[in-house]
């Protein structure tokens, strides 16, 4: 409570900021765009849509330097999927 008096934040929007700051894999749900509260199905339907998204076959007529650009956020996409589903599974 005193974190949120003192940088005046409403508790609505002080959670989503303690969850990236407490959760280990913060980034790898960062970069799916969910919470951290989500279940296996949700992580997939998010990493599937993040692909479709940035898949660089859909970026047919940009620039080389966007294609290679879209191959870098889809691999980071990859590695968060891969990483949430092995913990999710584990736990």
């Amino acid at each position: 409570m005193k974190i949120i008096k003192q940088f005046n934040l409403h508790p609505i929007n002080y959670m989503p900021v303690r969850e990236q700051f407490l959760h280990p894999h913060a980034e790898a749900y960062h970069t799916l765009q969910i919470a951290t509260m989500v279940d296996q199905d949700q992580i997939k339907l998010a990493w599937r849509r993040q692909c479709a998204l940035y898949h660089p076959d859909k970026l047919v007529k940009a620039s080389s330097e966007k294609q290679a650009w879209a191959k870098e956020k889809l691999h980071q996409i990859n590695q968060a999927y891969e990483l949430l589903r092995q913990s999710k599974s584990s736990s």
